[in-house]
Order: C-alpha cells, then structure tokens, then sequence
C-alpha cells in the first residue's frame, strides 16, 4: 500500500494504476494575490459563532426621500426601514431582507413621484409665466 504523504491515509494500490506524483517549481515566481472571478455576494458575518446574513440598510434613502422628495412615501419606508432593524435585532433575517426591500421600493417611488412633482410645478410656471 502506498502512503499519502499529506495525511499518512494509506491509499489502496492497483494494478496498472501509478500514483500521481508532485511536482514543485522552485524558480517560478508566485502572484502577490488571488485574482477571483466569483461573483460579489453578501457579506456573511459570524457572531459568536452563529450565522449573521449582511441584510443592508435602508434609512439613508428613506431619509433623503422623506426630507427632498414625496415626503408621504417616505416616511412609510422610514417605518420599513426600523421594522427591518428591530427584525434583524430579534434574529429573524427573512423578515427583515422583506423589509428592506419593501423599504427600497417605497422609496424609489417616492424619488420617482418626487421628481415628477418638480418637473410638473416648474412646467407649469414657465408656461404660465411665459405666457404674460
């Protein structure tokens, strides 16, 4: 039997079949880093060694979106926005990411519906303005 030279596990042999061998470059330089072409995912934190999924944060939109554009939408998704952080506290993290994305949503209408406003209001001055 042949013996692995990693582990000591001693690896049944064959007939026929040779055991692959290593072979080590000493001359070749070796790259500072890795290069990954993974693709980017949440970040995974551990806590006290449990799961803790990276759920993200909704309040900076929330915020700008109640304070610069439709201010009704925006504070519906501020109140998103703390349910997700009371969830995430509590542990439940499906709750929360349904939150949070709630909370996105409401807000990009908000911006949307924001903007529209603006645009209207100004339309509408020019064209009354210019007409006198």
């Amino acid at each position: 039997m042949a013996t692995n030279t990693y582990t000591g596990y001693q690896q049944p042999t064959h007939p026929g079949y040779q055991q692959p061998t290593t072979v080590v470059y000493s001359n070749v330089p070796q790259p500072a880093y890795q290069v990954s072409t993974a693709p980017v995912t949440n970040t995974v934190v551990y806590t006290n060694g449990t799961y803790v999924p990276d759920v993200g944060n909704a309040w900076t939109w929330s915020i700008i979106t109640c304070l610069f554009c439709f201010w009704p939408l925006g504070l519906v998704a501020m109140l998103y926005a703390s349910k997700a952080n009371d969830a995430v506290r509590r542990g439940d993290y499906d709750c929360a990411e349904m939150n949070i994305r709630t909370s996105k949503k409401l807000s990009k209408i908000s911006l949307i519906t924001g903007i529209f406003i603006i645009v209207g209001i100004t339309s509408f001055y020019l064209v009354l303005f210019l007409t006198y």
